[in-house]
């Protein structure tokens, strides 16, 4: 418990983490307080890893890292996975990069835990048209914590930046997002409208909907 892994060197020389074998292979986190900061992860060395980065107990931090999710070899389905064990999640000041190439669903999936923080992160891809950068799944999170982040969800036709199944509990404030259809950007069902179950606060959210340059709309 209590592990630090913090990556030497910056740019180009900054340590990488890649994954080979079966889209089952992962990045483990099983200890309790575990913070990894300033490292690349390639996500993108065998096609459809469904959980590479696996966050089964409390306390993790992933701070100050890069992941490539996609490219035209291969596409990680999902970056980060985290199950109802994973309370005090925190992921911040992250880079999540993929291709154009279709394959990923969303970079950050939230399965369960208590008081997840995901902030300053600049999550980019062609993710599912219906899910986005950041997902909940089977199990509603609570306390979740989503804010002063860049999403942006580059898939033809998206219409969702963040989705959230209902019963959430969260706060989506001071986020930056752009799909490429509907003024509905945020969500907690996957193919419902944006009308709120649970507590959920939104306020200070940005987005656009078109490829072209244009301002914001306020949500």
């Amino acid at each position: 418990d209590g592990l630090t892994i913090i990556g030497l060197g910056e740019g180009n020389e900054i340590p990488i983490i890649s994954f080979a074998g079966v889209a089952g292979a992962d990045f483990n986190i099983g200890s309790r307080s575990v913070t990894i900061e300033n490292i690349r992860f390639h996500l993108n060395g065998v096609d459809a890893l469904t959980g590479p980065i696996d966050v089964n107990a409390p306390g993790f931090t992933l701070r100050k890292c890069k992941l490539i999710t996609a490219d035209s070899g291969a596409q990680a389905v999902v970056a980060i996975v985290t199950d109802d064990t994973a309370n005090d999640f925190k992921l911040e000041d992250c880079y999540f990069y993929g291709s154009e190439d279709a394959g990923t669903t969303s970079a950050v999936r939230i399965v369960g835990g208590q008081r997840g923080v995901i902030q300053r992160n600049h999550i980019e891809g062609n993710f599912k048209v219906t899910a986005g950068g950041i997902e909940t799944t089977t199990t509603a999170p609570g306390a979740l914590l989503i804010r002063d982040n860049v999403i942006v969800n580059r898939t033809a036709l998206a219409t969702r930046a963040i989705n959230l199944v209902p019963d959430t509990n969260a706060s989506i404030v001071n986020n930056r997002l752009h799909v490429r259809s509907n003024t509905s950007p945020i969500s907690v069902r996957e193919t419902g409208t944006t009308v709120m179950a649970g507590h959920i606060l939104i306020a200070g959210n940005y987005y656009n909907n078109v490829t072209g340059v244009a301002a914001g709309i306020l949500l």
